[in-house]
Parts: C-alpha cells; sequence; structure tokens
C-alpha cells in the first residue's frame, strides 16, 4: 500500500542517519527547531548519498534516488530554503527534468501544478502538519484563517 511504502522510505533514511555519526544530531536539530542549517544540511545529504552508493554501488537506479528523497520530505516536512522564492521546488525539477524540459514545467508551477497538488492535499486526511502546510502554500486572501464550520 501507499502507506508502507511511505513508511518504508521514512524508515529508509531514519535509519540510514541513525546509524551514521552525527546523524542523531541531524534529526534532534530539525527537531528542535522545524529546520536544518545550510552546513547540517550539506552533511545529512552527504550522509544520505554516501548510505545510498554504499548499499547500491556507484550509480543507484533512479527509484532508489526517489526512495531517498521520498524519505527525507517524509522525516522532514518542513525543510525549505527560505532565501529562494520557490523553495526546493526549482532544484527538483532540474533534479527529475534536466534543465531545459524543467524551465518550461517551472513556468508553469505558480498556475498550473501548484493548484494541482494543493487540490490533491485537501483530499487526504487532515492532520495539523498538513493543515500548517496547506496554510503556508495556500494562506487565506483575507489573511485570517477560514472557519471550516461554515
Amino acid at each position: 500500500s501507499v502507506n508502507d511504502t511511505i513508511r518504508k522510505n521514512c524508515k529508509l533514511v531514519d535509519s540510514a542517519l541513525t546509524n551514521k555519526p552525527g546523524g542523531e544530531r541531524i534529526i534532534n536539530e530539525y527537531n528542535r527547531t522545524k529546520s536544518l542549517t545550510d552546513e547540517t544540511r550539506r552533511k545529512m545529504v552527504n550522509m544520505l548519498a554516501a548510505d545510498m552508493t554504499e548499499k547500491n554501488g556507484k550509480s543507484p537506479p533512479r527509484q532508489v534516488k526517489e526512495m531517498y528523497a521520498k524519505g527525507i520530505v517524509t522525516l522532514f516536512p518542513y525543510l525549505s530554503d527560505p532565501f529562494s522564492k520557490n523553495g526546493y521546488v526549482e532544484q527538483d525539477f532540474v533534479l527529475m527534468f534536466g534543465k531545459d524540459t524543467s524551465s518550461k514545467r517551472l513556468e508553469r508551477w505558480p498556475v498550473t501544478f501548484k493548484k494541482k497538488i494543493i487540490k490533491q492535499c485537501r483530499k487526504l486526511p487532515s492532520t495539523s502538519e498538513l493543515e500548517e502546510l496547506l496554510l503556508a502554500a495556500d494562506p487565506p486572501e483575507n489573511g485570517t484563517e477560514l472557519d471550516k464550520t461554515t
């Protein structure tokens, strides 16, 4: 099931970090601040890349890279780049589609893709984390929270 896959990806990243020196510190920093410094983020990426290549060779298949990526965003849902207008969206598009295709798709992100993703997220079972992310991605236009009872 989808939930089993999500749990598996999350466990993959969690165990990779907890079994490496300094990995526990990364998790603790995130839990404390809901963010990671640039230095800590780089350490995490290096640890996970090393884990991935140790287990899957120098050129891991795309599916393996995606498992790690999905595990990261599941384990660290609040990670974003405060200095970038689009957060990691631009970086993700380049990694997924290459520079030429990504620029075309990125042009459509605010108009097409973002709305569709938010719409899909609204169909998910509600959690406080999901509500926070939805409010950040799509704040109410009048600046106040929407009354869900109406």
